[in-house]
């Protein structure tokens, strides 16, 4: 009897996968030529493919982990073999960085790869992949097959991009309501990992992984470390946390995967934040949108100039924020900062786009995800350039793919062309902010990242905005000075007058994670 190892059962997945789409596209033709009538069964598992199609995955799975034994064992034995001939232990060390390296130029050349793939391939392999997710979703998911059938979706009759708008929408209520795993697609026994979506009110949102969910994870990121200019002569320090919420993994992950020197601090303790950027030479900051920021503070609190400092690039995310704060920040560090998208929900941070360096938006893989921009409010979509909320369907992700979701990301299509830096995935403006963040204020409607645009461009780098049904306030660590001309600004590009007030430094709520920029108030 064979053991279950960890690598057979993650080959014997990514077969089956295969078989699963093979037989999916092929079943009809396959019974009728057998003179047979194809049923298919109602239960809650959908169909399997034919017992031996299923033996035939796992022989082949098998012959594959056998392979990676062999290749193992060339590679001990190799070690071993060259042991007398060599006087000093390094040299094996040295033969084992050998093969490893040859691992990490193979994970980054698949990544390079994704990222300039043409046109044409994309358009095919979106299509190919889409085709193949709805029905893989729909006979794998009882919620996606009870809500198909509710919407009268005839899976077989998806046939184009265009049918896209046939499929229901995905709500993160959705996701709450089939807690724990009501939405996977796969066993408990082929998921290696979950993590979970933030939140701080209801149900939990719980994502789960498989190990082909991982490594699709680990390449999106191994992209946006290539464009960014990470390698593995770099040393990163990841402050985002470790735990359920996934934002230091994705960095984790790929850091690993280049050989790169890793600081996985995680949040909080800023001043050992500052003593480790110091003491081992940090070049790469991933961080928060806004931690930089505090950093920079409890820096110069004990007397450290973080631009003297060895970071040259700062990869930020998990929050909107502004090119005014961009600006700031980079002028702070002496050093270039990369906007990283991503939710949860999409596999995590880094997996759905990043930006190229010419930065005039974010490119969308859309070998793994195709995006569309509706109305939030009637959920149709609108043109390209108007703006909307952003809504996922993930392509590559096999644990629970989610189908038209929507993210309450606001942004907008910028271009479907190819850029300048030689992409040919589709651009959107960078975030703007989240529906649930959106302010409306006798008919005028903003985001907190509007304001922070304006109180930046004249030096802020905190501030607080309390909201009422009636009234807005918005307090900034600065000169009373700066008021009149922030006010003028506020009016003239948002259309709406605030109760504003400077407040002395040090007053306002410092923040080692995601900043709480917003707070709604009573009254």
């Amino acid at each position: 009897m064979l053991q279950k190892s960890s690598i057979y059962f993650s080959n014997i997945s990514k077969v089956d996968r295969n078989i699963f789409e093979d037989w999916a596209a092929h079943r009809n033709s396959d019974f009728q030529n057998r003179g047979k009538t194809w049923a298919r069964p109602d239960s809650n598992r959908g169909p399997s493919p034919r017992q031996g199609d299923v033996i035939t995955a796992r022989l082949r799975a098998l012959k594959t982990t056998l392979k990676l034994l062999i290749i193992r064992f060339l590679v001990i034995f190799l070690a071993v073999s060259l042991f007398p001939f060599y006087e000093n232990s390094h040299r094996i060390r040295e033969t084992f960085k050998y093969v490893c390296l040859n691992l990490y130029a193979m994970n980054q050349e698949a990544a390079i790869k994704g990222i300039y793939e043409g046109k044409r391939n994309i358009d095919e392999l979106k299509i190919k992949r889409f085709k193949r997710i709805v029905k893989y979703a729909f006979w794998r998911s009882p919620f996606y097959r009870k809500r198909f059938k509710e919407a009268g979706v005839d899976v077989d009759k998806i046939k184009s991009l265009a049918d896209i708008e046939k499929l229901p929408l995905t709500t993160k209520q959705d996701l709450r309501d089939s807690y724990p795993l009501g939405m996977s697609c796969v066993p408990k026994d082929e998921i290696v990992r979950i993590q979970m979506s933030g939140g701080t009110t209801g149900q939990p949102v719980i994502i789960p992984y498989t190990r082909s969910d991982v490594e699709q994870w680990k390449e999106m990121m191994l992209r946006a470390f290539h464009l960014a200019g990470v390698t593995s002569e770099d040393i990163i320090q990841i402050t985002p946390a470790f735990g359920l919420w996934n934002g230091g993994f994705g960095f984790h992950f790929a850091a690993d995967a280049i050989n790169a020197f890793v600081i996985p601090i995680g949040p909080g303790n800023t001043r050992n934040q500052v003593r480790f950027m110091k003491d081992f030479g940090t070049t790469v900051l991933a961080a928060t949108a806004s931690y930089p920021l505090r950093i920079a503070e409890v820096a110069e609190e004990i007397g450290v100039d973080v631009a003297e400092l060895p970071v040259n690039k700062l990869i930020l995310g998990a929050e909107p924020w502004s090119e005014e704060m961009r600006k700031q920040i980079e002028r702070i560090y002496d050093a270039r900062a990369y906007d990283i998208p991503g939710l949860t929900e999409m596999g995590g941070v880094g997996t759905v786009g990043f930006e190229c360096p010419n930065r005039i938006g974010l490119h969308i893989w859309e070998d793994n995800y195709i995006v569309e921009v509706i109305d939030p409010d009637t959920g149709e979509l609108v043109s390209d350039g108007e703006e909307g909320e952003l809504v996922y369907t993930s392509l590559n992700r096999e644990a629970m793919p989610l189908i038209r979701y929507r993210s309450g990301e606001i942004s907008a299509v910028v271009s479907r062309e190819a850029c300048e830096c030689g992409i040919e995935h589709m651009t959107i403006r960078r975030i703007r902010g989240r529906t649930d963040d959106m302010i409306i204020l006798r008919g005028v409607k903003f985001y907190p990242a509007d304001v922070e645009e304006i109180l930046a461009s004249y030096g802020v780098r905190h501030y607080k905005i309390e909201l009422t049904d009636s009234y807005v306030r918005i307090l900034y660590e600065g000169s009373e000075e700066t008021k009149r001309a922030i006010l003028k600004d506020i009016k003239e590009f948002l259309g709406f007058n605030p109760a504003l007030e400077a407040v002395k430094p040090g007053t306002l709520e410092r923040f080692e994670g995601k900043a709480k920029r917003l707070v709604r108030l009573e009254g």
